[in-house]
C-alpha cells in the first residue's frame, strides 16, 4: 500500500486538478461556509495529491473548502496528501 501523509498546506499552493468537471459557485452558500470556517475551522480535511511537476498539490476533494478558506482570510487548510494515479 501506497503511503498516505497528513499535512497544513497553503492555499497558495493548492490547485484544481486537470479536466475536473465540478467548479465552485460564489454563492451564499460559500459565503456561509467561510464565516462557519472561520468559527469551527475546516472539520474534514480536503484530499490531494502532489502536482506532477512537484510544484505544488492538486485539490480532489475540498475545492470549496479551500475557497471558503480563503475568504474567510485563512491561508492554511488541513489536507491528506495521497498518491492517487492519473
Amino acid at each position: 500500500m501506497k503511503k498516505q501523509d497528513f499535512k497544513v498546506l497553503k492555499t497558495k499552493d493548492l490547485y484544481p486538478f486537470p479536466d475536473n468537471p465540478f467548479h465552485v459557485a460564489e454563492d451564499e452558500t460559500l459565503s456561509e461556509l467561510a464565516e462557519s470556517i472561520k468559527e469551527f475551522g475546516i472539520v474534514t480535511p480536503i484530499i490531494t495529491r502532489p502536482k506532477e511537476d512537484g510544484d505544488g498539490y492538486e485539490v480532489i476533494a475540498g475545492q470549496r473548502r479551500v475557497r471558503a478558506s480563503e475568504l474567510a482570510g485563512i491561508n492554511t487548510v488541513p489536507a491528506f496528501v495521497l498518491p492517487l494515479d492519473r
